[in-house]
């Protein structure tokens, strides 16, 4: 249930990727000297934020580095990732192959950092508009017994286009969560298909600050 909620309060953006829906492996992408994410496969460019961390995984163990420092050899633990058969955000990184995670602030200082996932999940419809609508029906099923958090979410849960990846406007929903320290925490999801999986983006934040953080670093991508 915690890894379901935690699911809650993201920004999720989907792009899918113009390839066979026989093609299980797709390219992680590689991220330069000067942060800059790129996945050719995906057509995305990202400049990621130097005063953030990134998530490195490596064997059993996990480091947060510094985006500040250079960016260390072989970052990623392996190059390609495979896609995943189903389609259920509620079951979390179940369901979803993780390309990498930053954080607005390192982990084991701050309890809660805003953070954006970056990841594969498998398209159901092959549409961005089907595949959203029916992630909302996947959360509007989600019954926390928190009466605020479930109001929110029964007026929340909704299907926008309002957020903007650079000169695209993506569809996304909105929705929150309870922390285990009783603050409220919100999840922006955002999807845009290309073929049979898409590439998420996932964000959560915890007031209006972080939220303007998001927007900026969406402002720096380039789509083809």
């Amino acid at each position: 249930m915690k890894k379901t909620l935690s699911l809650l309060i993201v920004i999720i953006i989907v792009i899918g990727c113009k390839k066979s829906c026989d093609e299980k492996v797709i390219s992680k992408g590689k991220i330069n000297e000067n942060w800059e994410y790129i996945n050719k496969e995906l057509g995305l460019k990202l400049q990621l934020p130097k005063d953030w961390f990134i998530e490195v995984k490596k064997l059993k163990n996990k480091q947060f580095i510094s985006m500040e420092n250079k960016v260390p050899q072989n970052i990623f633990k392996y190059d390609t990732i495979k896609i995943k058969s189903n389609f259920n955000l509620r079951r979390g990184s179940l369901d979803m192959s993780e390309i990498f995670t930053i954080y607005d602030s390192k982990p084991i200082e701050v309890n809660y950092p805003s953070e954006i996932q970056f990841a594969i999940i498998h398209s159901k419809y092959e549409d961005e508009n089907k595949d959203i609508e029916d992630i909302c029906k996947q959360f509007e099923m989600l019954i926390t017994n928190d009466k605020e958090v479930d109001n929110y979410n029964k007026k929340g849960i909704k299907v926008n286009t309002s957020l903007n990846f650079n000169t695209v406007k993506i569809p996304s929903i909105k929705t929150c969560n309870r922390r285990s320290d009783g603050k409220i925490e919100y999840i922006i999801a955002a999807l845009k298909n290309y073929g049979c999986f898409n590439f998420i983006l996932i964000y959560r934040y915890h007031n209006e600050v972080e939220y303007n953080k998001i927007v900026k670093i969406l402002n720096t991508t380039k789509l083809e």
